[in-house]
């Protein structure tokens, strides 16, 4: 046993392991080592993220415990089978043991008490949907703690407190509650608690639209995960910092951090990690440009989030259901809404795990045109209003306001969006609502003087914005609205600075976002001729680079 513990205390997991399978092989069945021994092999099986082993040897460690009449033990044994149960996505079986472990507690308020409360409320809120319960649980457990000499205890407990209170939409102080646990954490030197911390932290402040908090805190989760030497600390952190660094259009650095993520959860149990990969890397690739490269991992991912219960599937099926919408795919982007309609009508009203869906259920309704549905979204999406969920709430209700004719409500709600988006570095944001307020200049009954030229000056900044980002799904969208306010009149003109025919179809493809490559299959080229034109319209037009030619066809009309 001293071999097992010893290999342990080095992070050698697997080498652990082994020794604990060896001794408890010769050793008897009343020996009185065999409780902590099976405890042994639980933490290096989960260390070494072999979650059903160790959940196996925790539970054999409750039964030892329990025969052994110590209840207390026997409830940590039932605690540790819990968790888990929890990393490889088996609700019911955390559950239990959870339940059991709480059953098996004394009635004097205790360390495994807080324990226990905590990792059941994580689950009834977070995997089940159950944000209510969880909470309650969650602020039980934090006044336990507060009366127990045990800081880092009271540091997860804060934690898990906080974790909910924003599941709950109570942003600001979950937020309060996550830093103060963090700082705890720190203080203690816990690098798992304080990853743990960071990780609910970059997710608050995402949902807040503040992009370069959020990047800044993965990147301590990274650091903070380095040091733990636990695989499942890696679960999320690359593909969050792919998350981050994509939305400031850093997309070398978020194409790394998806390489690095792809490694990290295919050694994980669980199959939620590589379920959120696949979501996150398709999801980019929508952004990109690439929609049939973005179907197939949207697909994978929600597949897999099938496997997981409701309560996980309501948080992502949203993003297959707009970027179908927004590829035209409109019987499957309605039947994938619809369920999602009715997943949502499960959930308590003004939960976060609402508020993703609501905010792609309104997306997809608002390019498909669909506005009953659209009309739908907007009362629900009030209770998030200030927050990004994929999508400014407020930009979302300021374009459904605008196509119901309610222009003073559609301005009050862009402008709010614009600002946010801009104070928070929400660039991706910001090109939207560009775009909206755009479309609210040429929607007035009465246009004000100029409404046209305002409009135009509007979609010019929101393309900027959006091509500067490599946002090119957007960008496409907003630079075929632009082509259409130039009067066809004008398009039919002598074509400037003198370029040929040719070298306005290679303009238009580039401003379309086409490369080289894509230009030459699509006009019968050699990708030696397109190089070349590319060239001279470079010259000609007096342009640097292909976001300047592209600028340019915009303001030519021949985009």
């Amino acid at each position: 046993m001293r071999a097992a513990q010893a290999a342990l205390s080095t992070y050698a997991a697997e080498d652990s392991a082994a020794h604990a399978r060896r001794a408890l092989a010769v050793m008897g069945a009343d020996d009185t080592r065999r409780g902590e021994l099976l405890t042994l092999l639980g933490e290096a099986t989960l260390l070494a993220g072999a979650e059903q082993e160790a959940a196996a040897a925790f539970d054999a460690a409750r039964l030892w415990f329990v025969t052994h009449d110590d209840r207390r033990a026997a409830a940590h044994s039932a605690w540790q089978a819990g968790l888990a149960w929890t990393r490889i996505e088996a609700h019911a079986q955390a559950r239990a043991a959870f339940e059991q472990a709480l059953a098996s507690l004394p009635d004097a308020p205790c360390a495994e008490t807080v324990q226990v409360l905590t990792a059941l409320a994580t689950l009834l809120a977070v995997s089940l949907g159950r944000v209510p319960e969880g909470v309650a649980l969650a602020e039980e457990a934090l006044t336990l703690a507060r009366r127990l000499p045990e800081p880092l205890l009271e540091a997860a407990a804060a934690r898990t407190a906080g974790t909910l209170r924003v599941r709950a939409n109570d942003l600001d102080g979950g937020i309060a509650l996550l830093e103060a646990a963090l700082a705890a954490a720190i203080a203690q030197d816990d690098p798992v608690e304080a990853a743990e911390c960071c990780a609910h932290l970059a997710m608050a402040q995402i949902w807040r639209g503040d992009c370069v908090r959020s990047l800044a805190f993965s990147y301590r989760r990274l650091e903070f995960a380095e040091r733990s030497h636990d695989p499942y600390q890696f679960r999320h952190v690359y593909t969050m910092l792919a998350i981050g660094t994509c939305l400031l259009g850093r997309w070398s650095e978020a194409d790394a951090w998806l390489a690095r993520a792809q490694e990290a959860v295919a050694r994980l149990a669980s199959p939620e990690p590589l379920a959120f990969f696949h979501l996150v890397r398709g999801y980019a690739a929508w952004l990109r440009g690439a929609g049939e490269t973005a179907l197939t991992d949207l697909r994978a991912a929600i597949t897999a989030f099938r496997t997981m219960g409701e309560g996980t599937l309501v948080w992502y099926l949203g993003v297959l259901g707009f970027v179908q919408a927004a590829l035209g795919r409109r019987a499957e982007a309605l039947a994938t809404m619809d369920e999602l309609e009715a997943l949502i009508a499960r959930l308590p009203a003004g939960t976060m795990p609402t508020a993703e869906p609501w905010c792609h259920l309104a997306a997809a309704a608002l390019r498909l045109g669909d506005r009953d549905r659209a009309r739908r979204c907007y009362a629900p999406l009030r209770a998030f209003t200030g927050q990004v969920h994929d999508f400014s709430v407020d930009g979302l209700m300021g374009a459904i306001a605008l196509r119901e004719g309610e222009f003073a409500a559609a301005e009050a709600h862009l402008m709010q969006a614009l600002h946010l988006s801009r104070t928070r570095g929400c660039g991706l944001e910001e090109g939207r609502v560009l775009a909206d307020l755009a479309e609210l200049e040429l929607a007035r009954p009465s246009p004000r003087p100029g409404a046209r030229s305002r409009a135009h000056e509007l979609l010019t900044r929101a393309l900027v914005t959006l091509e500067g980002l490599g946002m090119a799904a957007e960008a496409a969208r907003v630079r075929e609205r632009l082509a259409s306010l130039v009067p066809s009149a004008q398009r039919a003109e002598g074509l400037p600075a003198g370029l040929s025919r040719r070298e306005m179809e290679v303009l238009r493809l580039v401003a379309a976002g086409l490369s080289n490559r894509q230009i030459a299959e699509r006009l019968s080229l050699s990708e030696k001729t397109v190089a070349n034109h590319l060239t001279s319209i470079l010259t000609k037009t007096g342009c640097g680079n292909r976001a300047a030619a592209t600028a340019f066809a915009v303001r030519h009309g021949l985009a």
